[in-house]
């Protein structure tokens, strides 16, 4: 068998900077983790999908309260970082936590 420590890192890239996400195993308390360096986009959404889909929609914390005007979104599929046209960069980490 196979033992999965944690999913693969993803790397998104915005306009400018980069997000990467990972998943790791944690018993039977998921949790997903993302580094926003720089992230900014300025065109369309970008979506980061659960490796593990959470039961129902996690809870969503990001650094410092906030990774500035344009925050991220959950399901319990997906995770989505916003665009805007006038976004800027953010550098923040984003965390989903739940079952």
């Amino acid at each position: 068998g196979t033992t999965r420590i944690a999913s693969s890192p993803t790397s998104l890239s915005g306009t400018s900077g980069t997000a990467t996400c990972v998943q790791p195993l944690t018993g039977g308390v998921k949790i997903t983790s993302c580094y926003l360096n720089g992230y900014a986009n300025t065109g369309a959404a970008q979506t980061y999908s659960y490796p593990t889909a959470f039961s129902t929609t996690p809870v969503l914390l990001e650094s410092g309260g906030s990774c500035g005007t344009y925050n991220p979104t959950t399901t319990a599929n997906t995770l989505t970082l916003p665009a805007n046209a006038s976004m800027t960069a953010e550098t923040c980490n984003v965390v989903a936590i739940g079952q």
